[in-house]
């Protein structure tokens, strides 16, 4: 008898995690070939199709996809991980042990090690102020802000 429950156990327990586990998704997430992500609410969503053009409709406004421009669609629980850059313009520079950060104030900008470990994040607060890397240890590092990255000796 035991041997009958068990397995029965485990069915139901594995389909109610699958039914808990579709209603969080809030977003249909949109990824053109551009890798930008775009984020529709499902609430009160529908979708028509007509040959290559998908329209989006929701609480009477009206959004239309070209489909071949898509590289995929899929449901998340945020709208979207991806955004568009715009005016990339970052220019990252060694003066010493201050490393200079031109871009706009906001950007994260990250310091691995050799081996891939991040050993130093930072937000960018205004364009060019110097973040000091005397807390380093000797060693080449990797600086990685926006689109922009800069290999440095730390002596």
């Amino acid at each position: 008898m035991k041997k009958n429950i068990l397995p029965i156990l485990a069915t139901v327990l594995f389909f109610s995690s699958i039914q808990a586990t579709a209603q969080v998704y809030k977003y249909l997430v949109l990824k053109n070939l551009s890798g930008v992500e775009s984020g529709l609410s499902v609430n009160n969503l529908k979708l028509t199709f007509d040959g290559d053009v998908m329209t989006a409709t929701q609480d009477g406004q009206t959004s239309t996809y070209q489909i071949s421009s898509l590289e995929k669609m899929f449901f998340s629980m945020n709208p979207a991980a991806i955004k568009a850059v715009k005016n990339e313009n970052t220019v990252i520079s060694l003066d010493g042990a201050n490393l200079r950060i031109d871009a706009p104030a906001g950007t994260v900008a990250h310091v691995f090690s050799t081996s891939g470990q991040r050993v130093m994040t930072t937000h960018i607060a205004a364009d060019g102020a110097p973040i000091k890397l005397s807390s380093l240890q000797r060693g080449i590092y990797t600086v990685v802000a926006g689109k922009k990255s800069l290999k440095v000796l730390i002596k």
